[in-house]
């Protein structure tokens, strides 16, 4: 029974994995469309950190929740819409808001098609979602430029992820997304790569305070 049990989310996992690398790399046009840059650069980056993002939600849902298929679809998607807009950011400072609002939609499709058991679910998603965009929108009005609109129609995707988990995460991933732009800005600075008053892409930041925070919650689930 264990065993197959663990086939089973073995195969989802790889669902998921699978669908984000081929969507990461189907989502290359609107990429290079907006950057400039070329195809193949694109790929070697997206494609890869789709992966990474896809395989991070997979093992963290299979923790407190049963995978299925329907899910694993959701979670693939979403993966590679935000490694996508981590490349545009990277590239351009740019979030695309329709990338972001498709990935909330299709990640709350998803959730009405897996039962969450130790997770939060749809009302913790709501709430997750309705948090993030709160504290985003106080960041923006009180950053000075440094978060962007782009940030903001970004954050209930990221929302909604966290507070599926665990809305209380929210906070967690804000305080983790905050020193890892507060390092990246400082070893920038040090190193002269950066200079005061340039732009920080923050959307990477967010996507990995996002991560970290729900990992977290399924290592201790």
């Amino acid at each position: 029974m264990l065993d197959s049990l663990n086939a089973a989310k073995t195969r989802v996992i790889f669902i998921a994995l699978t669908l984000s690398a081929i969507l990461a790399a189907a989502l290359t046009p609107v990429t290079a469309r907006v950057s400039s840059r070329p195809k193949s650069l694109v790929v070697c980056s997206s494609v890869p950190l789709a992966l990474t993002i896809s395989l991070a939600f997979a093992w963290s849902a299979s923790r407190v929740s049963t995978l299925n298929l329907v899910f694993s679809i959701g979670l693939g998607a979403v993966s590679a819409i935000l490694a996508t807009q981590v490349v545009i950011d990277l590239c351009v400072r740019r979030l695309l808001r329709e990338l972001s609002y498709a990935g909330l939609a299709v990640f709350l499709l998803s959730t009405f098609f897996v039962e969450p058991m130790r997770a939060s679910g749809l009302s913790g998603l709501l709430i997750g979602a309705l948090a993030m965009t709160a504290i985003t929108s106080l960041l923006v009005l009180v950053s000075r430029g440094a978060l962007g609109l782009g940030d903001l129609h970004l954050s209930p995707l990221l929302g909604a992820l966290i507070g599926w988990f665990s809305p209380g995460a929210v906070l967690f991933a804000w305080m983790i997304t905050a020193f890892a732009g507060a390092l990246f800005t400082s070893v920038g600075l040090a190193t002269k790569r950066l200079t005061r008053g340039a732009m920080i892409p923050y959307g990477p930041f967010m996507v990995f305070g996002s991560v970290a925070s729900v990992a977290v919650i399924a290592i201790r689930a």
